[in-house]
């Protein structure tokens, strides 16, 4: 009785399939290692070191460490294996007509957790169990499983999953955010970061966005929900015109790699890294006299033979091609490359072949009505498939074309083929684990509410992908199912002095860490940008900034203080000329947005109401009501008039005389 008739009860009992195969057997099948590679013989060992030699993929994944695709596709490889190598019989669901391989070596029973990623829970057969024990006794079990270590094994365990750097302008949350993102893709502790070269750090950086695992936007007020996840956008037609599609953000496109699954294949044609995924239809539906010889052939063939390929790269022909002919057309020869993979349809809700492309674009037009040709390595064929479970939530059916786009099945869905289907034998299926690290500078300048939406909960840790309480949204515009994967570390910059975090979006305070980077004068003393020496006359940098920041804490916050990394120049030019160009064009501008050009608070904050009128920055005069005026006029006016002096930029008493201790 299967698992959808009885929830409770195992499947196939013996009465119903026994595959013949004594404990010996299995213990000679398991040690041939042409059959069942050393991480499929682990993944048995797991299984069977589970309490009564049973449980779902989850829940060995939760207690070994491996993702839950991994004993999937390891248990079912080596039950494929066993098939091929036996020809055994195998047993169908009398659910649904389809042969099964795994029965070979378990039992199942439908534990009716979807949330928990297990749907079902497998149980050695007895058999299986004897050999394991053999193996075990005889020294050859366990055998060490070669898959990634665990993410939180390779991380900082302090290493929150979102985590916001705040503080004042000009204290390095940009600067920083490079070595938190390098620490976190690395594994390493930030501080021990920190203290290498920045040069050298920001290289890995590069490398590291070069590669895709970490990548980078800045919060606007005109940024949406459109540009961070998904939406409809207009792109030119090849008329002129324009026409609308459905793009992906870029979250949900960092998100995708970072939650893909990698397929590669040992000693054959490796399989593309970030691989586009493409459905065929070969001569129609069901087996096919073309698709017959594609197979034999290991090819896959396009059509329009009354169109011939131009030097030009144009098709020429006697008839106008249409404007989706000449799209699959150029789809086949220019974007389709070698590493990609192709999914034969055989009709339009199931498929019958995996493969990947291994050979370029071949154009023979005295090869009948097929003359353009791509070899093709087959993973599996000869299968029949439902598509249902692997696209879009509401999407029913694959397009009826010759040549189309599946990247919205993603390398999840391909290798849920391959593991249903034996695949898995012949190609190398992990999790991507690695940390991937997405950095939002200005974090705090969006509309959180309209960019985030329902992402807002899936970054929660409890909700992320693999965990106990994880959760996936349908979104609205491809209605796709989306979750956050764990190994996304989501690293955001916020300026306190644009915007506080006690204003901050309230969903999102919740959901993020906050460090705060403050002003540090010791940074400057050690990158010996401290000292400026003028005439025998010294002055310290680092003392001018801690007493400059000291008076704006006591005239209005310590959100608003200066950062150090306005003075970091200094280190390569410690000339009073480039102070001078700091104060004019970056300090003096500050304390003016700060203090809403309120000049008598910028004198005290500058100790220019201290100084002779030579050396303050902001010199002042009184006001004099009746030379300006006619009359007397019935306001208020300001006794005082205010100006920046230039000249005293040029004196280096004119900092020197900000406060003691200079």
């Amino acid at each position: 009785m299967s698992g959808s008739e009885a929830n409770q009860e195992w499947w196939p009992c013996i009465s119903e399939y026994d595959p013949g195969i004594t404990a010996q057997e299995y213990h000679d099948l398991f040690l041939d290692e042409s059959l069942v590679r050393k991480e499929g013989l682990q993944a048995l060992y797991d299984l069977y070191q589970m309490p009564d030699h049973q449980g779902t993929c989850s829940e060995m994944g939760q207690r070994y460490g491996h993702h839950s695709g991994h004993y999937l596709g390891c248990l079912v490889a080596v039950a494929a294996a066993i098939v091929r190598k036996t020809g055994c019989e195998v047993v169908r669901d009398i659910t649904d007509g389809k042969k099964k391989l795994w029965p070979v070596l378990f039992i199942g029973r439908d534990v009716g957790d979807r949330a928990r990623g297990g749907v079902f829970s497998w149980k050695m057969r007895e058999p299986v169990a004897g050999a394991i024990r053999m193996l075990i006794e005889e020294g050859k079990l366990p055998v060490g499983s070669p898959v990634t270590p665990k993410l939180s094994e390779r991380i900082q365990p302090d290493f929150p999953r979102n985590l916001i750097l705040y503080g004042p302008p000009g204290t390095g949350k940009t600067y920083h955010s490079v070595n938190y993102a390098v620490a976190i893709c690395e594994g390493k502790d930030p501080e021990t970061v920190m203290k290498e070269p920045y040069r050298k750090v920001f290289d890995r950086f590069r490398k590291l966005r070069e590669s895709g695992r970490i990548d980078f936007m800045t919060f606007h007020q005109s940024c949406g929900y459109e540009e961070f996840i998904e939406g409809i956008r207009p792109v030119p037609d090849t008329e002129g015109g324009l026409m609308y599609r459905l793009e992906n953000g870029i979250f949900k496109n960092f998100c995708e790699r970072a939650g893909q699954v990698r397929i590669g294949q040992s000693g054959k044609t490796p399989i593309k890294k970030n691989p586009r995924i493409w459905g065929m239809l070969l001569g129609g539906t069901g087996m096919t006299e073309l698709k017959r010889e594609c197979f034999a052939r290991n090819e896959i063939r396009l059509g329009w033979y009354e169109f011939h390929d131009a030097p030009d790269g144009e098709f020429t022909g006697t008839a106008e091609l249409s404007a989706s002919a000449r799209c699959m057309l150029t789809d086949f020869r220019s974007v389709m490359d070698i590493g990609d993979i192709v999914i034969i349809a055989k009709n339009s809700r199931s498929v019958d072949a995996v493969g990947v492309i291994s050979g370029d674009y071949e154009y023979d037009a005295s090869s009948g009505d097929y003359p353009r040709r791509r070899a093709v390595e087959w993973l599996v064929r000869d299968i029949d498939q439902d598509m249902g479970e692997f696209l879009p939530e509401g999407r029913l059916q694959m397009p009826r074309k010759s040549l189309f786009s599946l990247d919205v099945v993603g390398t999840q869905g391909v290798s849920g083929i391959l593991r249903r289907h034996g695949g898995a034998a012949v190609t190398d299926i992990r999790q991507e684990e690695a940390p991937f690290v997405f950095i939002i500078d200005e974090i705090n300048r969006g509309n959180i509410s309209r960019i985030f939406g329902e992402l807002i909960t899936l970054i929660e840790d409890s909700r992320r992908a693999g965990a106990e309480e994880a959760l996936e949204a349908t979104l609205p515009y491809s209605g796709s199912r989306f979750s956050v994967p764990s190994n996304v570390f989501i690293l955001g910059t916020m300026n306190t002095a644009d915007r506080s975090i006690a204003l901050l979006d309230t969903a999102l305070r919740r959901r993020f860490d906050f460090r705060e980077m403050r002003a540090n004068p010791e940074v400057l003393r050690n990158l010996s940008a401290d000292r400026i020496t003028v005439s025998g006359t010294e002055i310290s940098v680092a003392r001018i900034l801690e007493v400059i920041n000291e008076r704006i804490e006591c005239l209005y916050d310590r959100e608003h203080t200066i950062g150090h990394a306005f003075f970091v120049p200094l280190r390569e030019s410690p000339t009073l000329e480039t102070l001078a160009r700091i104060f004019k064009n970056r300090v003096i501008p500050l304390l003016q947005e700060y203090f809403h050009e309120d000049y008598s608070k910028i004198q005290l904050v500058l100790g220019d109401n201290a100084k002779d009128s030579r050396y303050r920055f902001i010199d002042d005069e009184e006001l004099r009501v009746k030379s300006v005026f006619s009359g007397v006029p019935d306001i208020d006016l300001p006794s005082r008039k205010y100006r920046i002096q230039d000249s005293a930029f040029t004196e280096i008493m004119s900092y020197k005389l900000i406060g003691s201790g200079i």
